[in-house]
């Protein structure tokens, strides 16, 4: 029971970030399916249509609609998430080559360094020798 209600948790905060990040989609969608259902109610009146005829148009109206708004809810702007994830990955290894490149040039610098300072031991030990 306990894992049924986190499960239930999750999916409404899934619900809940598809609804946050798309609220834009969202609010067009529902602006759209206003217009269509006043559209479909005022051609029905002046159509002289019955009620159920008018209902049935505004379901079937509305379908496409629905589809929409609940692949919203389910899968949210995955395309986006996609792209995001593509370029934060083209990120990374843009910044692991260049952490590498900074390695090389630190080693030829250490290396660099260390060479000069064994020639100069090698001086110092040159001096200290007696003649």
């Amino acid at each position: 029971m306990g894992e049924e209600i986190k499960v239930h948790g999750k999916l409404w905060e899934y619900w809940q970030a598809n609804i946050r990040t798309n609220y834009k989609k969202i609010s067009a969608i529902f602006g759209s399916m206003i217009i269509m259902v006043l559209g479909l109610i005022l051609y029905g009146d002046k159509a002289d249509l019955d009620i159920r005829t008018i209902l049935m148009t505004i379901v079937f109206a509305m379908q496409p609609f629905l589809t929409i708004l609940i692949n919203i809810m389910f899968k949210g702007e995955s395309d986006l998430k996609d792209r995001q994830i593509d370029l934060l990955r083209q990120e990374l290894v843009f910044a692991r080559e260049l952490t590498e490149y900074q390695l090389k040039v630190i080693a030829l610098k250490a290396t660099a360094d260390w060479d000069k300072y064994n020639d100069l031991i090698a001086d110092i030990e040159l001096v200290r020798k007696p003649i």
